[in-house]
């Protein structure tokens, strides 16, 4: 899929380790897949990316019977962004919170771009969740929009780099990253494994410092997985070592706005406006449209609130047949 292609990068990996390498062609259904995968499931989910992991344990699972997996690596080795925001959240929330830009003004760009990032950094500063809305699906701000007569539960929201480590090692990790390997895997079945999860592996990861976590080449301070990434260098061609992390993404917003894979046709009839499942539990019928019309006419980047709501209604309408 163009720019989510990594296939030149393991080719190069498995050309430098003189390991065999074969690429495989995965087979998405993304409106039939999404559906399967909920009812596997039993209950709703936020992240896109079971599609992929599903599609990938599909692809694999035809010629072997168990794969390995990079589950725990940004948990243990500082790998993601908001890890990073989470020390600004820190040390200037005070101040971020009189910005004169709002998070809703600068949502219309893509969820990748600085603009976006800065504008959702902002509304973490704003908001009583602080590093939560970062990691959490819906900001505060949305959420609101769409539940208006809901609470969100107050608590002490992760302050700072170790803080926020904990909360994605002890919560995002086993409520979200690892429960989607385990259910697209078993689908298949693939038997799937985490090295990085290994208890050698973890007690050396939270055992040390983050200074030294994001210790890089040469000293290098504060760089994400810099202490992963250096371990790498030693086995591996800079070029793949050195580059941006990506993630396991698919475009879900563009499929939503295109019906690439019928995701469209599936999200609006999810999402229409004379149906009843969501306001029957506490959802907001024009909040809801407000978000779906933001993200369809591009003035919003709302994809993974919009992939929740349709799980949502997919697990209900599950619910009423079984």
């Amino acid at each position: 899929m163009g720019s989510y292609d990594e296939s030149e990068y393991a080719r190069e990996v498995a050309t430098h380790l003189k390991t065999e390498h074969h690429v495989l062609d995965v087979r998405p259904s993304p409106a039939e897949d999404v559906c399967r995968l909920v009812e596997q499931l039993g209950q709703p989910f936020g992240d896109s990316s079971i599609l992929p992991t599903y599609w990938v344990s599909a692809a694999a699972g035809a010629h072997v019977k168990a794969a390995l997996a990079g589950d725990g690596g940004d948990e243990l080795f500082v790998g993601y962004e908001r890890l990073v925001a989470a020390e600004w959240l820190a040390r200037h929330r005070n101040k971020m919170k009189f910005a004169p830009v709002r998070g809703r003004a600068l949502a219309r760009f893509g969820p990748k771009s600085k603009l976006n990032k800065a504008g959702r950094l902002l509304d973490a500063a704003r908001s009583r969740q602080g590093y939560l809305d970062l990691a959490h699906v819906f900001s505060e701000r949305v959420w609101h929009g769409v539940a208006p007569d809901s609470t969100i539960a107050d608590g002490d929201a992760p302050s700072g780099i170790e803080e926020a480590l904990s909360y994605e090692f002890g919560h995002s990790l086993p409520g979200d990253l690892l429960r989607k390997v385990d259910t697209a895997s078993m689908a298949v079945p693939l038997e799937v494994r985490s090295p990085f999860l290994d208890r050698a592996v973890m007690e050396a990861g939270l055992g040390a410092t983050v200074d030294s976590l994001m210790m890089g080449e040469s000293g290098r301070r504060r760089e994400r997985k810099g202490l992963l990434r250096a371990v790498a260098a030693r086995h591996l061609p800079r070029r793949v070592v050195e580059r941006r992390k990506m993630g396991f993404a698919i475009p879900i917003g563009q499929w939503f706005r295109t019906n690439e894979g019928s995701m469209r046709e599936l999200l609006l009839d999810a999402l229409k406006p004379s149906g009843t499942e969501l306001v029957d539990h506490g959802f907001s019928r024009r909040g809801v449209r407000e978000l779906l019309n933001a993200h369809m006419h591009g003035h919003g980047s709302y994809e993974h609130c919009l992939f929740t709501l349709l799980t949502t209604v997919l697990w209900l309408r599950w619910l009423k047949r079984i």
